[in-house]
Order: C-alpha cells, then structure tokens, then sequence
C-alpha cells in the first residue's frame, strides 16, 4: 500500500522524519518497503498567464504564446495545444534546470526567438504520462516559484500483512505511527451542514434477513454540479495510483484512502421506486458493471438492488446504470459492512478484484461506517455544492460488540522472555487504543478496538505488547536444556538403510509426486478401482493420490527412454494413500526398477540383458541387509507384471511386496524394446521383522565334503520346496544345498526341467567318514525321488 508522509502529518502532532518512521514501523512488524521522495526536482519553474496564442510563421505545427508571469512578458513557441489564453501555466525560464540535467537556454525555434518553456508534468518530473502542458488553477497566484508552490512529499510503499486491515488507510497507518512513536494522533471531524427536507422523503433502505450485511449506512445530497476536482485533490488521488474521475466519485475514493472505508455514490434519480435493498442475488439475475462487462449472478452473491433489479455488487463494484455521470443532480451515497468471505467469494466466482473488494475482504471497521460516510457527505457538498437531505438511514440489525479479553500479566511475562509491568502495559494499550483497566491482581481486563479485528485472544494482547515495547528490547538467551541426541525411529532407520543398500547396488533415487493421473492409477488394478481424488487438481495430470510406486517410476522410465537414456536402474521409498471411505490411509512403500544390460556397455563384459532373477537378487540383498529371514516367494498374479514371471514376497508368512516383469501389454504404452523388471515392497511388513538380533554361529573346525546330484523333475515344482526338504533332513550335519545348473529341452521331457544341486556335509564336533557321508546322501537321493518322483540322472 502507498501512503503520503504529509497526509499522514495531518492526523499527528509530533511525527517523526519520514525515515526514523519507516524504520519504527518496519520494527514493529510493517515492513516498509521504499521510500520515495516526490514533488519539485526542479528550479527556475514560475507560474504564469497565457495572454496570447498566435500561429508559428514558419511552422504548422507550433504555435507562437504570449505569457505573463505578472512582472515580465515573454515569447514562448509551444508544440502542445491544449492551452488557451488565461490559462495558468508552469513555466520555465532562462536558466531554469529541469529533471535529467535539462538547463533552459535562450534559443531560436524555426527563426523564432523562445524564452522559455511551459512544462508539462512529464517534463517536471511530476508524471509517468501527461496529454500536453500543465494547466494550473484559474486562482494560481502569477510569478511564484513552483517547486514552492507545491511542495515536497515521501511516499511510503508499505506491505501490509492481510490480518492488519486496519492500516489499509491513512488513518489507521497514523493510529499505528501514534503508537509507536511520540506523536499523537488527533481525528478529524467532519461537520455536515444538513438541509430542512428529511432523508425519507427521498430514499429508504432494507437489508433482506438473508442478506450477509450487517449495516448499511447512505445519505442523500441534492442539487449537485459534477465536475472536476480540484488540482490538490487530484494529486493527492494519483499519487496513490487512483485516477481522477469527477468531483463525487473523487470524494468517495478520498474517503476510501483516508479512513479504509469503500463508499459507492448512486445516481439517485436512475434508481427504481428510490429504495435500496441489500439482498442475495437471484440464480440468473445479470448485471452490466462499470467497467461495461456484463457479469451473471448467483444466490451466493450480496447484491444492492433497487426494486426491479441489482444495481451494484456488493462490496465489489457498482452498476453502470446507477453511476453519477455529468448529468447527475442528486446523490446516493452509500457506506456499509459487507461479510469478508461473502466478498471474497463473489471476486473469485466473477474475476473481479477492486479497491473495495480488496479491503472488504479483509474487514473494515463496523464503527467507522458512519463516520465516512460523514466525511464523504461533507466533501460532497464542500466541492459539488447542493444541500444534503437531514438525516441517515442507517440500518444495523446486529450491532458490534466488543470482544472482551482478560490479559495475565504473568503469562506476558513468560512468553516474552522479558518483564514488563502491569503500568507499562497498561499504558501500551493506551497508545494502541484499546480500552483497558486492571481488574484483578495481575490481571488486566481489555476490550479489542472495532477496528482491530486481528485482536481475538490474549496471545494477541501480547503480541501487541511485544511490537510496542520493541523487539529489541527483549533480551536474548540461550535456552537452558540437555541436548539429548534423538534415537531414530524404525521407519527412519529402515528408510536410510534401503536407501544406502540400493544406491550401493547402482540403483538411482527418485522423488515423484504423490499425484498421479487417472490413467497411471488405473494401471495397477482394474479399471473399477476407487482411489483418493483431489476435489481441486492442479492439473488433470495430479488428480488421484497413487496407491503404488510403480506406475510413477514406469513413467520416469519412459521420460529416460524418449531421452535416449536406454540403462535404467531407480528406485522410491516413499507414501502410498489407500482409499479406506472415511479418511485415506498412508502406506510406506519401497519400489525399484530395472531396464537395459546387465553389466556397464564396456568391451570386456558380456552384453546381457536384465532378466527376473536381478530384480530378486535386488530384494534379496535388501532383505539380508534388513536382517530380513524367513523370505518367500510364491507365484502371483498382477495386473502389472507377466503371468509367468513373477512373484510375491512373503516375510514371516505374511504378504510384503510383489516383483517380476512387466506385463508385455504395457511395452507399447512406455515405449519398451525389452523387459523391465519392477518390485514393491510394503515397508510396514518389512518392519515387523526389521531389527531382530542377528544369530552368530561359531567357525566350523573339521573339515566338509559335498556331492553332487542330477535330477529330472517336473517344471512347476518350487525350488524353495526342495530345498526345505532336503535342510530339515538333518539340520545337524547338512551345511548347504546350492543349485548350481538348470537344464531345459535336449533329452528332458517336455513339462519337466533338469536341476543340478551340490549338497555340503559337515559336523561341528568330529570329521564325518565317507560312509556317513554315503548314508546321509542316500536319504537325500530317497527324499527326492520319494516326495518329488525325481529321476536322478548319472
């Protein structure tokens, strides 16, 4: 927000200098972000009289002016032409500088001796933009300097955090200086000079029950002329980035600048039946709003509507029927409190922000609405005369009352880390105008402002009493605590070790969005599944929660594929969200994926592609790093993964994860020219078993023996089975079963598959003789070919 540094001085005695100021007010938690200092950077500027305008004798398109400045009469040769004999201009003289280094000299323009120049505001430094030369009022005084005449001024751009509504203003910007400093604030008072006839005569006002207004205020004034502002007022209003429109219109933006308070003037004689009614809008109703942009309506929407139709929307902009024009004669002037999130709302739903809406939603002062309007009433008649009807119509259904808020001194005490009395605070809250008296031992009984609507619990007293009293009066310490290391909990412990193991297994991490597209949900399941939607997406591409991993690294391998990046390996420990109806459930997962060679492309390693049994080994490894035992697999099926290759994972019996390869259906979908190879793991399984003591066995002394064997058997039988078998035959002397060779087709029949296992014998107490060794192996042969009808092959 910008505001004046001297129109700020108008409501304090005693201000400080406009950067001791800035530097308060940043101190106590408005930061101000630039101050800039306006008005005369110039010199030799006087003001002067057009006497004459003749046509230039050897140039179209200039004009030969006769000017007075009350003491001399000079020559000037002059490009714009919106000036005319007895206008008032600013002219500069020989010798004069003006912005930029520009020095006025003696010079001939087209043969014609020039001895000077009037100045537009551009030129003075005064304006971005300007349509010709500056016309000054009929009543400025000849030969005066003009950088005098107008004066200095600091403009202070302030960034006003959105619950401090009260310093959207002038006023409330002095209230806070007044605080802060050793000024003091004095309003103003705007005294309304009424007429005989009675404001009833002329309009009335309704709020319908419905209707989100609390009160609405309105005065009428007739008999006014329109016109032009005068040049102060609209100075002052451009100078705060609002144009001049006419007198009336003026007046009401003034009044919003100084006192924070949004007013609308009607056209009185274009409002039907001459009543006012605050109400909703009607689902279809349309409005063409002064901007020309016709805008529809609905019944979440506060109009004010006369008796046929809506002839502004609240709190936002009025209607381009009702606007005071040239030929307006009487004046509505409204001023109301509108609901903040009403506002709010109908801005959005209709794209449309203004200088009200911006204040009216962030609430003004349910108070201060009649005392603008009392200003307003007052500029009114003073700049477009006429007389204002006696009376206000002042509707107010439900009046303000003040919030009542006992403050402990104490406890003051405690969260600021510094004492402050009860004395002093009282006399904080002095200065901020908050009503306040002690009420009991240590504690102090306060009433919030009407205008501080940010004030709603004693922890906000305190904050008040901190800005004042000065953040850098609270003195800093050292907290005085044990610092105690924290113990990492399981899924922090588990999530950095996965997250080391499969980076050292030349795995890369990624990080995705927990938001996926309806088609990469769907990929994981059947086309009925129900996930978590987000009610307001971004994008349609984030608008399910995904309930598994995989599908989002599918879509990072797709990016690396149309990027020619052909080897592959990633990984993802992070959330899934399952839809359980009332609330979705957060599940941690860990996924991984491989695509490409086997090995790094270099000349002296083979060129083979990943298969299955890498993405196990992967698991596996991860699991034994966990300390994982008691690990399964079994077959499964799984939209994602080829029917035939792929597997779930059980941990202690229960179900934990899936892997495989990639169903072939889906090649096409993320451009595959090979299998990928993908696994999940639910983290939460993994954790019932994670961090269980590992069992250390002493090094054997005697030494081992093994045997070999060769077995057909049928295809679909586990391995897993086999192996269990042959361990729990005798777990004393069986120190290992390892596959070492599968074998299809050739001799083998068709179904049936060769397995080539090496068993390992050894005794922790004594050297086994060959025939133990014999006799235990032919249990093992027996087993295999008794539970498995294996044909041993020799």
């Amino acid at each position: 927000m910008l505001f004046s540094y001297n129109w700020l001085k108008e409501y304090l005695e005693g201000a400080p200098s406009p950067s001791e100021l800035a530097e308060k007010l940043t101190m106590s938690g408005t930061e101000i972000e630039s101050v800039k200092k306006t008005g005369a950077d110039f010199t030799g500027v006087v003001t002067a009289s057009v006497l004459t305008i003749d046509k230039h004798p050897n140039a179209d398109k200039l004009s030969l002016c006769k000017v007075t400045t009350g003491k001399d009469e000079l020559s000037i040769v002059c490009g714009a032409r919106n000036m005319k004999p007895g206008d008032r201009v600013a002219l500069a003289t020989i010798g004069a500088e003006l912005p930029g280094g520009f020095k006025i000299k003696r010079s001939k323009i087209r043969g014609v001796e020039s001895e000077g120049m009037m100045c537009s505001e551009v030129e003075l430094g005064l304006k971005d933009t300007s349509e010709g030369i500056l016309i000054l009022s009929p009543d400025t005084p000849l030969g005066q300097d003009f950088g005098g005449l107008i004066g200095s001024d600091y403009m202070f751009e302030a960034g006003v955090t959105p619950n401090r509504a009260d310093l959207l203003s002038i006023k409330g910007m002095a209230r806070e200086a007044a605080a802060i400093s050793a000024a003091v604030f004095h309003d103003k008072d705007f005294p309304v000079d009424e007429g005989e006839e009675p404001v009833g005569a002329f309009a009335s006002v309704e709020i319908a029950p419905d209707a989100h207004c609390r009160r609405y205020t309105a005065r009428v004034i007739e008999g006014v002329t329109i016109g032009p502002s005068p040049e102060h007022i609209r100075q002052r209003l451009e100078a705060h980035g609002i144009r001049s429109i006419n007198n009336v219109v003026d007046v009401t933006n003034l009044v919003l600048i100084e006192t924070g308070q949004p007013m609308h003037a009607f056209d009185l004689s274009k409002i039907t039946g001459k009543k006012i009614v605050v109400r909703q809008a009607a689902t279809g109703e349309k409005i063409v709003t002064i901007d020309g942009r016709e805008r529809a309506l609905d019944d979440s929407m506060l109009v004010i509507a006369d008796s046929t139709r809506p002839v502004a929307v609240a709190g936002v902009m009025g209607g381009k029927e009702t606007e005071v024009t040239e030929t307006t004669t009487t004046v509505l002037l409204e001023s109301a409190w509108f609901d903040p999130s009403s506002v709010r709302r109908t801005s959005r739903k209709l794209g449309l922000s203004s200088d009200s809406s911006f204040r009216f939603e962030r609430g003004v002062d349910m108070e201060g609405v009649l005392k603008a309007l009392e200003m307003a009433a007052h500029l009114i008649n003073k700049l477009a005369g006429g007389w204002v009807a006696r009376g206000v119509m002042d509707v107010y259904p439900v009046k303000f009352q003040p919030l009542h808020i006992d403050f402990r001194v104490k406890r003051a005490t405690d969260l600021l880390g510094a004492h402050v009395s009860a004395q002093d605070i009282l006399d904080i809250f002095r200065k901020l105008r908050i009503s306040a008296e002690a009420s009991a031992s240590g504690i102090i009984s306060a009433l919030a402002p009407s205008y501080r609507m940010d004030i709603k619990t004693e922890t906000d007293l305190i904050e008040e009493v901190a800005r004042v009293f000065g953040y850098n009066n609270i003195p800093t310490t050292l907290p005085v605590a044990r610092l105690i290391p924290g113990q990492p909990g399981r899924l922090s412990s588990i999530r950095r070790l996965s997250k080391a193991l499969l980076a050292a297994s030349g795995f890369m991490e990624v990080i995705n969005y927990s938001f996926v597209s309806k088609d990469s949900f769907l990929v994981s399941g059947p086309a009925d599944k129900k996930g978590v939607s987000l009610l307001n997406p971004l994008t349609e591409e984030q608008s399910v929660m995904r309930d598994s991993l995989v599908p989002s690294l599918l879509d990072n391998l797709k990016y690396n594929l149309a990027r020619k990046t052909e080897e592959v390996r990633i990984f993802e420990f992070a959330p899934v969200f399952i839809d359980s109806g009332r609330l979705p459930q957060e599940k941690w997962r860990v996924s991984g994926l491989l695509y490409g060679q086997r090995f790094e492309p270099l000349w002296l390693f083979p060129r083979d592609w990943v298969d299955f049994f890498d993405a196990k080994g992967a698991v596996e490894k991860l699991l034994d790093s966990l300390g994982i035992e008691k690990a399964e697999f079994a077959p499964i099926e799984h939209p994602l993964l080829h029917p035939g290759k792929s597997a779930l994972l059980k941990v202690g019996g229960k179900p934990a994860g899936f892997l495989g390869e990639l169903h072939p259906e889906l090649w096409e979908k993320y451009g595959l020219k090979k299998p990928a190879y993908v696994f999940e793991l639910d983290v939460d399984a993994l954790m019932e078993m994670y961090g269980r003591p590992k069992k250390y066995a002493q090094l054997p002394r005697f030494p081992e023996s093994a045997r070999d064997i060769a077995f057909v058997i049928d295809e679909g039988a586990p391995f897993a089975d086999i192996l269990r078998t042959v361990q729990k035959l005798d777990t004393k002397l069986i120190d290992k079963v390892e596959l070492f060779d599968v074998y299809y087709g050739g001799n083998i029949p068709q179904g049936s598959r060769s397995l080539a296992v090496r068993v390992t014998y050894r005794s922790m107490e004594r050297t086994l003789t060959a025939q133990e060794v014999d006799d235990m192996h032919s249990r093992v042969v027996k087993e295999l070919t008794d539970r498995f009808k294996a044909q041993i092959r020799v």
